[in-house]
């Protein structure tokens, strides 16, 4: 009766033992892996609102508004679950003709959802563009910008943006120490498809 009892014991103690020893394993394989770093590529379609911004001597109107449209390429660099890095090159249209670069800094803080942050460069490309109240465009203007991205699926991204120029974009000599400012902004919406 004490035998078949200590050998109940025992085998109750052992399937146990070996059950949670399992566990343990899994577990140690699920924390042995590591997040690696890769690269992605792709590109976009953008279509938004510019808005544009005059600062006379510290009064500011609002001016007229364009439809945009920005066409380009992207690349991505993820080097953690939670952060990543990309670089854009676009064509866009609107007031004038411009290439624009910029870089970004992306943190994913849920499974498909993520916001970004970024400066760049507009380029303008309208180079004979002038305007007889506003003069002519600076050639690079810098920018900055905010927005939010959703992945729809692994090739398809849905991208919100806001972005603003950080200085002028018009140079008006005839005013007291170039006093008038003219800014851009836009809101725009994109799809991008990721290789």
């Amino acid at each position: 009766m004490e035998l078949s009892r200590f050998l109940f014991i025992a085998t109750v103690f052992l399937i146990a033992n070996c059950s949670f020893s399992q566990e343990i394993i899994q577990d140690s394989t699920q924390v042995a892996k590591v997040f690696e770093p890769k690269w992605s590529f792709g590109a976009q379609l953008f279509q938004g609102i510019e808005f544009h911004n005059y600062n006379d001597s510290g009064v500011i109107y609002q001016g007229d508004s364009d439809h945009k449209l920005a066409i380009g390429l992207h690349t991505d660099y993820q080097w953690h679950e939670n952060h990543s890095a990309r670089t854009e090159l676009n064509l866009t249209t609107g007031y004038s003709y411009t290439i624009a670069s910029n870089f970004q800094y992306e943190w994913h803080f849920f499974k498909k959802w993520s916001i970004y942050g970024g400066v760049g460069f507009d380029f303008n490309t309208s180079y004979n563009y002038t305007s007889a109240f506003l003069g002519a465009q600076k050639d690079v203007v810098p920018t900055g910008m905010i927005g939010v991205r959703y992945k729809a699926s692994r090739w398809i991204t849905l991208d919100l943006r806001y972005q603003r120029d950080l200085t002028k974009r018009f140079e008006v000599p005839s005013c007291p120490a170039n006093s008038f400012r003219h800014n851009n902004y836009n809101v725009m919406l994109g799809i991008q498809v990721n290789f």
